[in-house]
């Protein structure tokens, strides 16, 4: 399996592929794999971006010196289990869809230590308008990876895109029960939100197909 040090790759993937992630966000140092104070966790919808590109996460989390972990990164590691509980099916044994995703925010610079370079500049911030996809039977789960507010336009999946009139059944959201409002238009499939987030980052609706 292709494997990359602490780096993600662009678009989506024939082959599967592995990215070895150091949890520490690299402030003080280019690139380490051991605990650091002045290096604070990353930012866990890269889980998100890179399973949408047919990758899978090799996680290094630091401990300190002596074996315990500090505060931040164990909240770090807890809210990423939290956020699994709700939305896990939107990941485990999943596969990627035609599109991994749209919007503005895309790795710059693919491959072995990139995320290490330059302290960390080069990690892509993903905002509310950057959108994944992963697919499991008839299930298209569109991960939004910032909160969108109260609507919510996806143009890959207007039946001009990917989509055609009458492909979609329903749509959720995972972690509420309230009624998801949904309209499906040529130019787009527009969502409206409900007023509370469900969890902390990476919403995912789920478009029974």
């Amino acid at each position: 399996m292709r494997d990359i040090e602490n780096g993600s790759l662009i678009g989506l993937q024939y082959d599967p592929w592995m990215a070895d992630i150091n949890m520490a966000h690299p402030r003080d140092w280019e690139s380490t794999w051991f605990y650091n104070p002045k290096n604070p966790p990353k930012d866990a919808n890269m889980l998100v971006d890179i399973t949408s590109k047919n990758g899978r996460i090799l996680l290094n989390v630091p401990p300190k010196a002596d074996g315990t972990f500090a505060e931040e990164v164990r909240k770090e590691l807890l809210d990423m289990g939290k956020w699994l509980k709700i939305n896990g099916e939107a990941i485990y044994g999943t596969i990627p869809w035609v599109f991994f995703g749209e919007g503005p925010t895309e790795v710059t610079h693919p491959g072995h230590h990139a995320q290490g370079r330059d302290w960390g500049a080069n990690i892509a911030r993903f905002t509310e308008k950057d959108i994944r996809f992963t697919i499991k039977d008839n299930f298209l789960y569109a991960i939004c990876l910032g909160w969108p507010g109260e609507e919510l336009s996806i143009r890959t999946l207007g039946h001009r895109g990917k989509l055609y009139p009458g492909d979609i059944k329903s749509i959720s959201l995972l972690g509420t029960d309230e009624k998801i409002k949904w309209e499906q238009t040529a130019e787009a499939l527009v969502v409206q939100f409900p007023e509370s987030p469900p969890c902390d980052f990476a919403y995912c609706l789920k478009i029974n197909r």
